[in-house]
């Protein structure tokens, strides 16, 4: 029984250890959760500050454990060693993504659900870590890009508050530029386009080429305004007796006065916003950005409880006093609705 008590004993020291570390993680984790900015799991100073002290903890307690002092500096050289050639053979991949991961969150040059290009990668930002960036693309899966990747890549990314979309089609001198202009700034705007405008991009050998622009408000609708806007090129150019044919094919045969231009087949095309492409292509992404909303807005509660509690101090009646916590009760209540919803958007998007 005795040895039984001192065995047991050996391992106090251990076990106020593990116990510490604990209450210092669980500590650290309530104080991220009392700033709004850092509630969110994701926040890469949260993720950084927690992974220090965990490792922190880990040595901690292995200095604590009942065993030799030789075996324990046998035990601390060695992850000494292995930390120093992880860092050496990584410094280039690991830190190098950690600190561009950084750079990103700081530099703000995107947030969730934005369009972004780097290289030849173009899509929508479905997820940011502290190593790597998830973009969804076109064909609707997903593409991890190293932080270190997107910092050291010329970065494009859509302005939420729109974006200019454009085309571009070669037609012959022998039609008046002004005719031209005119159709495709229609066919701009019945693409859903705003102050759409043309420029002449090249003079060549048989063509002109021409390039219409327009403004897409809503971002959510890039590709599938981008084909709109192709099919009403082809539709308005059509419409006014203008053919798009290239110079090899009218010079391959004789074609005399011969126009060839597809008849036009009365289909009734209804534009359902249900049916947008790009709901589909990007509903991961679309659904990370809802989720980033959502939390905004847990974090404007957040600040308007604390500055509603605030007012009880100066209240003087007791009637105020009850009115102001009834307030409270209120945006508690919706702030817990809003928090369950996200987390079950969180689900939802770990499921797909």
């Amino acid at each position: 029984m005795e040895k039984i008590l001192n065995g047991l004993l050996t391992w106090v020291d251990t076990g106020i250890a593990i116990v510490v570390v604990i209450a210092m993680y669980s500590a650290t984790k309530w104080l991220f959760n009392k700033q709004p900015k850092l509630k969110k799991s994701g926040t890469t100073v949260r993720q950084v500050v927690l992974y220090v002290l965990g490792f922190i903890g880990f040595i901690i307690i292995l200095t604590s454990l009942p065993i030799k002092e030789s075996v324990r500096g046998q035990l601390l050289n060695l992850i000494g060693i292995i930390i120093s050639a992880a860092f050496v053979l990584s410094s280039t991949t690991l830190l190098g993504n950690a600190l561009a991961g950084v750079m990103n969150k700081t530099s703000k040059s995107f947030k969730l659900g934005d369009f972004i290009m780097v290289d030849k990668y173009f899509g929508r930002v479905t997820n940011t870590s502290l190593f790597f960036t998830t973009i969804q693309v076109e064909d609707r899966n997903l593409v991890t890009l190293p932080n270190l990747f997107i910092a050291s890549s010329p970065l494009k990314a859509i302005r939420e508050s729109g974006t200019i979309i454009s085309t571009e089609v070669s037609l012959g001198y022998d039609i008046s530029r002004h005719i031209i202009e005119k159709e495709l700034e229609k066919a701009a705007s019945d693409a859903g386009l705003k102050e759409p405008f043309v420029f002449i991009t090249k003079l060549g050998d048989f063509s002109i080429h021409y390039k219409v622009h327009g403004l897409l408000e809503d971002t959510n609708k890039y590709f599938s305004t981008r084909a709109l806007l192709n099919a009403m090129v082809v539709d308005h150019l059509h419409a006014a007796k203008i053919e798009i044919v290239s110079p090899s094919f009218m010079n391959q045969r004789q074609v005399n006065d011969q126009e060839f231009i597809p008849k036009v087949l009365k289909i009734k095309e209804e534009h359902d916003e249900s049916k947008i492409a790009d709901d589909l292509i990007f509903d991961k992404a679309k659904q990370a950005k809802e989720i980033e909303k959502k939390q905004s807005h847990v974090d404007k509660l957040d600040e308007r409880i604390e500055n509603t509690k605030a007012t009880i101090k100066k209240a003087d009646d007791k009637n105020e006093k009850e009115a102001i916590l009834e307030k409270v009760a209120k945006m508690e209540n919706q702030q817990q609705k809003i928090s369950d919803s996200i987390e079950e958007d969180k689900d939802k998007l770990k499921e797909n």
